[in-house]
Parts: structure tokens; C-alpha cells; sequence
């Protein structure tokens, strides 16, 4: 449907051809819509799970997103309101958490665990067997 942001200013404009609807007062008007909330901004990145855990949505309402040519293996898991974007690799066996996102071309290997509110930039590799902590910011300038 479009995009909300709590800057009143931002309301009505466009952002990459998608409307900015105004701000999160717009989430009960439409109870039914998916929301996925991936605030990733270097100034806000740290605040993510307080933003995302003031949108008061019960867990049923966020949508996890992956794009067409992510590659997924087998034993695979991702959670909610998780953004995986174009080129993403997850070998075998690998967890992505809740509230996470990983920029294109980012491959993760066998075994490894990204844990909640993590942001995996463009290109990254993170070797087998690996765990990142909760809201790491991986590779991002």
C-alpha cells in the first residue's frame, strides 16, 4: 500500500514511486494490512526494536519479505518482519531471526545464526558457524 514515517512532513510525498502515507495512526484505519518495520537508518539503527515494539502489533500482523532470487538451503529458518533482499544466499542450516535485514548480495554460511533486530549490509559474508549477537549492524558504512 505505501509507506508510513512519523515525520508529518514526509506525508503524501513519494519514496522510490510508493506514497508515504503519513504516520502510524494509519495502521488501525487498515487492521488487516501486513506491516513490515525495518527502520535501518545509522541514526536510528540502535533504536529499532523501541520503534518497532511502540507500533503495539501483535506479532500476526508483521510480514516477512523475501525477494524472488534469494537462495534459500535446506534447514533454513527466518522470521518475522525479516527483509531479505535481492541475492541473499543462506547455504544450509542457517536462522535468521525476527526483525531483521539483510542488504543484496549478502551470503551466509552453513550453521550460522543472525539473531533479532540484526543488519547484514551489502556483500557480506559471514562464515560457517557463526552467531551474531541481538541489533548488530554487520558491514554497513
Amino acid at each position: 500500500m505505501g509507506f508510513i514515517d512519523d515525520d508529518a512532513l514526509k506525508a503524501g510525498r513519494g519514496c522510490g514511486g510508493i506514497k508515504v502515507l503519513g504516520g502510524r495512526n494509519i495502521l488501525s484505519k487498515f487492521p488487516d494490512a501486513f506491516v513490515l518495520a525495518v527502520p535501518g537508518r545509522p541514526d536510528n539503527f540502535r533504536r529499532r526494536k523501541i520503534i518497532i515494539d511502540s507500533l503495539e502489533l501483535p506479532d500476526s500482523r508483521f510480514a516477512t519479505i523475501i525477494h524472488p532470487t534469494v537462495s534459500k538451503g535446506i534447514g533454513c529458518e527466518v522470521g518475522m518482519n525479516t527483509l531479505l533482499m535481492a541475492n541473499v544466499v543462506l547455504t544450509v542450516n542457517v536462522t535468521v531471526g525476527n526483525h531483521v535485514v539483510m542488504l543484496p548480495g549478502s551470503v551466509i554460511c552453513h550453521d550460522s545464526v543472525i539473531e533479532d533486530y540484526t543488519l547484514i549490509g551489502s556483500n557480506v559474508s559471514v562464515s560457517g558457524v557463526c552467531q551474531s549477537g541481538k541489533t548488530v549492524m554487520s558491514g554497513v558504512v
